[in-house]
Protein backbone atom coordinates (compact mmCIF):
# COMPACT_ATOMS: atom_id res chain seq x y z
CA UNK A 1 0.00 0.00 0.00
CA UNK A 2 3.03 2.73 1.04
CA UNK A 3 4.92 2.19 -2.78
CA UNK A 4 1.64 2.60 -3.90
CA UNK A 5 0.29 5.77 -2.23
CA UNK A 6 3.58 7.65 -2.95
CA UNK A 7 3.28 6.80 -6.35
CA UNK A 8 -0.62 7.88 -6.40
CA UNK A 9 0.56 11.30 -4.58
CA UNK A 10 2.88 11.82 -7.03
CA UNK A 11 0.38 11.57 -10.08
CA UNK A 12 -2.25 13.23 -8.06
CA UNK A 13 0.90 16.20 -8.44
CA UNK A 14 1.41 16.05 -11.71
CA UNK A 15 -1.97 15.87 -12.67
CA UNK A 16 -2.88 19.18 -10.45
CA UNK A 17 0.00 21.15 -11.74
CA UNK A 18 -1.15 20.59 -15.17
CA UNK A 19 -4.77 21.38 -14.65
CA UNK A 20 -3.89 24.20 -12.79
CA UNK A 21 -1.85 25.83 -15.23
CA UNK A 22 -4.36 25.06 -17.79
CA UNK A 23 -7.53 26.81 -15.93
CA UNK A 24 -9.93 25.93 -13.43
CA UNK A 25 -9.63 22.12 -12.54
CA UNK A 26 -12.87 19.81 -11.55
CA UNK A 27 -12.58 16.97 -9.30
CA UNK A 28 -12.93 15.14 -12.82
CA UNK A 29 -10.41 16.74 -14.40
CA UNK A 30 -7.76 16.10 -11.34
CA UNK A 31 -8.23 12.84 -10.11
CA UNK A 32 -10.08 10.91 -13.03
CA UNK A 33 -12.94 8.58 -13.00
CA UNK A 34 -11.59 5.74 -14.09
CA UNK A 35 -8.48 6.18 -12.07
CA UNK A 36 -10.81 5.77 -8.93
CA UNK A 37 -12.93 2.98 -10.27
CA UNK A 38 -9.79 1.31 -11.20
CA UNK A 39 -8.60 1.41 -7.61
CA UNK A 40 -11.20 0.66 -6.22
CA UNK A 41 -12.29 -2.88 -8.57
CA UNK A 42 -8.26 -4.00 -8.81
CA UNK A 43 -8.15 -3.87 -4.40
CA UNK A 44 -11.78 -5.35 -3.57
CA UNK A 45 -10.83 -8.81 -5.02
CA UNK A 46 -7.61 -9.12 -2.69
CA UNK A 47 -9.89 -7.16 0.11
CA UNK A 48 -12.11 -9.93 0.12
CA UNK A 49 -10.31 -12.68 0.13
CA UNK A 50 -8.91 -11.27 2.99
CA UNK A 51 -11.79 -10.83 5.02
CA UNK A 52 -13.05 -14.55 4.43
CA UNK A 53 -9.70 -15.21 5.21
CA UNK A 54 -9.76 -13.54 9.03
CA UNK A 55 -13.16 -14.63 8.90
CA UNK A 56 -12.63 -18.26 8.47
CA UNK A 57 -10.15 -18.03 11.26
CA UNK A 58 -12.16 -16.50 13.98
CA UNK A 59 -12.17 -12.78 13.37
CA UNK A 60 -15.00 -10.57 14.65
CA UNK A 61 -16.38 -8.56 11.92
CA UNK A 62 -16.28 -5.27 14.34
CA UNK A 63 -12.21 -6.67 14.01
CA UNK A 64 -11.70 -7.20 10.10
CA UNK A 65 -13.65 -3.90 9.66
CA UNK A 66 -11.12 -2.48 11.92
CA UNK A 67 -8.42 -3.16 10.19
CA UNK A 68 -9.32 -2.07 7.13
CA UNK A 69 -10.54 1.16 8.38
CA UNK A 70 -6.70 1.87 9.55
CA UNK A 71 -5.20 0.57 6.88
CA UNK A 72 -7.98 3.41 4.69
CA UNK A 73 -6.57 5.63 7.13
CA UNK A 74 -2.74 4.97 6.62
CA UNK A 75 -2.96 4.52 3.03
CA UNK A 76 -4.54 8.09 3.02
CA UNK A 77 -1.27 9.33 4.94
CA UNK A 78 1.13 7.59 3.19
CA UNK A 79 -0.77 9.68 -0.23
CA UNK A 80 -0.55 12.93 1.64
CA UNK A 81 3.12 12.26 1.94
CA UNK A 82 3.66 11.32 -1.46
CA UNK A 83 1.92 14.25 -2.58
CA UNK A 84 4.29 16.18 -0.58
CA UNK A 85 8.07 14.51 -1.34
CA UNK A 86 6.50 13.87 -5.18
CA UNK A 87 6.80 17.59 -5.44
CA UNK A 88 10.48 17.64 -4.47
CA UNK A 89 11.70 14.77 -6.81
CA UNK A 90 13.50 14.87 -9.72
CA UNK A 91 11.83 12.72 -13.04
CA UNK A 92 13.94 9.93 -13.21
CA UNK A 93 13.73 9.45 -9.34
CA UNK A 94 9.60 9.29 -9.72
CA UNK A 95 9.94 7.02 -12.71
CA UNK A 96 11.99 4.34 -10.76
CA UNK A 97 9.47 4.72 -7.76
CA UNK A 98 6.66 3.97 -10.08
CA UNK A 99 8.70 1.18 -11.51
CA UNK A 100 9.30 -0.23 -8.29
CA UNK A 101 6.07 0.04 -6.99
CA UNK A 102 4.66 -1.57 -10.11
CA UNK A 103 7.06 -4.56 -9.88
CA UNK A 104 6.15 -5.07 -6.14
CA UNK A 105 2.42 -5.48 -7.28
CA UNK A 106 3.37 -7.69 -10.05
CA UNK A 107 5.64 -9.79 -7.93
CA UNK A 108 2.89 -10.51 -5.06
CA UNK A 109 -0.19 -11.27 -8.02
CA UNK A 110 2.26 -13.61 -9.56
CA UNK A 111 3.78 -15.41 -6.46
CA UNK A 112 1.20 -15.09 -3.38
CA UNK A 113 -2.50 -14.70 -4.99
CA UNK A 114 -3.08 -16.67 -8.56
CA UNK A 115 -1.49 -19.76 -6.77
CA UNK A 116 -3.89 -19.72 -4.07
CA UNK A 117 -6.73 -18.69 -6.38
CA UNK A 118 -5.97 -21.92 -8.22
CA UNK A 119 -5.26 -24.15 -5.35
CA UNK A 120 -8.96 -22.87 -3.77
CA UNK A 121 -10.57 -22.57 -6.92
CA UNK A 122 -10.70 -24.51 -10.47
CA UNK A 123 -7.92 -23.05 -13.10
CA UNK A 124 -10.37 -22.00 -15.65
CA UNK A 125 -12.18 -19.86 -13.17
CA UNK A 126 -8.97 -17.85 -12.49
CA UNK A 127 -7.72 -17.27 -15.96
CA UNK A 128 -11.08 -16.07 -16.87
CA UNK A 129 -11.01 -14.10 -14.21
CA UNK A 130 -7.20 -12.44 -14.34
CA UNK A 131 -8.57 -12.16 -17.62
CA UNK A 132 -11.61 -10.50 -17.97
CA UNK A 133 -9.63 -8.02 -15.27
CA UNK A 134 -7.09 -7.57 -17.41
CA UNK A 135 -9.35 -6.09 -20.09
CA UNK A 136 -11.29 -4.17 -17.43
CA UNK A 137 -8.21 -1.90 -16.82
CA UNK A 138 -7.55 -1.76 -20.42
CA UNK A 139 -11.19 -0.47 -21.27
CA UNK A 140 -10.54 2.10 -18.38
CA UNK A 141 -7.29 3.35 -19.96
CA UNK A 142 -9.19 3.60 -22.88
CA UNK A 143 -12.33 5.12 -21.28
CA UNK A 144 -9.71 8.06 -19.74
CA UNK A 145 -8.72 9.76 -22.83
Amino acid sequence: SIPESFVLGGVFLAMLTANLASGSPSFGDIVPFTLIAGLFLSNLPEAMSSSVGMRAQGWSAAKILGLWLSLAFMVVVSTVIGYILGAQLDHTVMVAVEGLAAGAMLTMIAQTMIPEAVHLGSSNTVGLSTLTGFLSAVAFKLLEV
